[in-house]
């Protein structure tokens, strides 16, 4: 049986991102594609509670796809539960038109947060991300990208993922030069963000690159270089929490002063 693949992404039905990624990775078995209705770009991992999603099919070309009024992890949950006929196995979110780097992007990325949805489940998960803040449309180094996308999928399908390891994540930086560079999510936060509109008004300021900072061994750092970045993501180290004396006796204290006897 062919192998299925779910692609997934933030940008919206139309992103040439997605596009790219469905033309290499249709080679390696049936892929079923399902996006948000428009652009959800800072959704994390948010679902849409309390609404009503709609979903709309879509054929252009040869690419048949769905789409949901939601969010990439409604997006997953949607086609997990209610339109996929078996369980998918792999899922790929992307390919992003920006960049997903460092905490921060991760937990604030609706590419990010399809592919955490899909770890969650039990499904591996690749997301990718095209580190260009300007985007005219599919150029040679995205089709690239797409490229070693699926070179990286094809891999994982045959050999599965290392073991503790859920989610891979590849960003490719603007005329990418490689190497492919195995990194860390780097730990820096974002500066002020905002600027001042009016007195009562804040709007999003244009992004820019040098907002990241750079950190030996980190996604940033080979993005800088313009190396590409290949970050593993263990959900495992995020759920094992190994509780030390001093937690103990904190907890211990607490439920004394809460008056619970332990």
């Amino acid at each position: 049986m062919d192998s299925l693949i779910l692609l997934i992404n933030d940008d919206g039905i139309e992103s040439a991102g997605l596009i790219a990624a469905w033309e290499y990775l249709r080679d390696l078995g049936e892929v079923i594609v399902i996006a948000p209705e428009e652009h959800m770009s800072g959704a994390g991992k948010s679902i849409s509670v309390g609404k009503e999603l709609r979903v709309k099919q879509h054929k252009k070309g040869d690419m048949q796809a769905y789409s949901i009024s939601g969010t990439p992890a409604d997006c997953l949950l949607v086609g997990l539960f209610k339109l996929v006929r078996r369980k998918p196995d792999i899922v790929v979110s992307g390919i992003n038109i920006g960049p997903n780097l460092g905490l921060d992007d991760f937990f604030s990325s609706g590419t990010v947060g399809a592919a955490l949805e899909a770890s969650i489940h039990g499904i591996k998960s690749v997301c990718a991300s095209y580190c260009t803040l300007t985007f005219g449309g599919i150029s040679e180094d995205l089709s690239r990208a797409g490229e070693i996308l699926s070179e990286l999928v094809r891999i994982l399908l045959r050999d599965d993922f290392p073991p503790g390891i859920d989610i891979m994540s590849l960003n490719f930086p603007v005329k990418f030069r490689g190497p492919i560079k195995l990194t860390k999510l780097a730990k820096s936060s974002y500066p002020d963000v905002f600027e001042e509109i009016s007195p009562e008004t804040y709007g999003w300021k244009p992004w820019q690159m040098d907002l990241y900072k750079c950190e030996e061994g980190s996604d940033v750092s080979a993005i800088m270089e313009g190396a590409i970045s290949l970050t593993p993501i263990s959900l495992e180290r995020l759920s094992s929490m190994p509780f030390d004396q001093r937690l103990k006796d904190m907890a211990k204290e607490l439920n004394k002063r809460a008056g619970f006897l332990i």
